[in-house]
């Protein structure tokens, strides 16, 4: 499911850009509706949920809304000040999680306006929610929501696009460069899975193999990453592992770094 990245991906963004521009004919966000939106809460678990924090930075960027990524488990406990003047997201990738729909009816009962992304069709959070996006990213067997996790992070891309647009908070040129590397990403997806970085990954994996502890660190969007790479290590490795945002790295989990001790970084940017 690791190789079919570049296809849920496709297959997911390609229906949805035409012309240079984000068509969201599934959803009906026109843009009196959106300027009415106080804030954006994204409600979601496990993987979804680092979705969740990577579209915090990606949608309060280009459309300057709050936006608060809250884990669905917590969300209901929390007393969410949450009322109609809010849009409330659930992200799945079932569509089924106990923990998200919970969530998302307690959104509904306070008011929000409510958008779910999923990726089953006909789910329960699919018909609970007021509007969908589905990601078209096929059926998923493995426990590691690879290709889910790549296709609703396309999603939440093409939302902040749409929603920027219509509100007019992006730039024609930022907009243009957005849906062109959009269009663009299937295609560096495949780049990155080459027989060539395969084999390397496989060098590094024998290399590392015997470690007990890794730590993952970065910055801003590669933060969030962080924490879906050391998630996707524990699921498939079994290994004790860490993410930080690097400046917090600093602060106290140092001192579990001993010589030998595998640190991941992520520099994208």
């Amino acid at each position: 499911e690791i190789m079919e990245q570049p296809k849920a991906v496709r297959d997911t963004v390609s229906p949805r850009i035409r012309n240079g521009g984000v068509y969201l004919n599934d959803i009906r966000l026109p843009a009196q509706k959106l300027r009415e939106i106080r804030k954006i809460y994204l409600v979601a678990c496990g993987s979804a949920y680092y979705v969740s924090i990577l579209a915090k930075y990606t949608i309060e960027k280009a459309c300057r809304i709050p936006v608060e990524a809250v884990m669905a488990s917590e969300f209901r406990y929390s007393d969410p000040v949450v009322s109609s003047s809010d849009l409330v997201i659930a992200i799945s990738q079932s569509g089924e999680t106990a923990d998200t729909l919970a969530a998302l009816r307690e959104a509904k009962r306070l008011g929000a306006h409510t958008l779910a992304v999923v990726n089953v069709v006909g789910s329960a959070l699919a018909k609970l929610a007021d509007q969908v996006i589905y990601t078209w990213a096929g059926p998923e067997i493995a426990v590691a929501t690879t290709k889910a996790f790549s296709a609703q992070l396309a999603v939440v891309y093409l939302l902040a696009a749409h929603i920027a647009k219509e509100l007019g908070t992006i730039t024609d040129a930022d907009y243009k460069e957005m849906v062109a590397a959009l269009e663009q990403l299937p295609d560096a997806i495949g780049q990155v899975l080459t027989p060539e970085n395969l084999q390397k990954l496989r060098d590094y994996a024998e290399r590392y193999c015997t470690e007990c502890n890794a730590f993952y660190m970065g910055r801003n969007l590669d933060s969030a990453i962080c924490l879906e790479g050391s998630l996707k290590l524990k699921e498939i490795a079994y290994l004790h592992s860490e993410a930080y945002p690097a400046g917090e790295l600093k602060h106290g989990p140092i001192s579990l770094l001993e010589e030998g001790t595998l640190v991941v970084a992520l520099a994208t940017a």
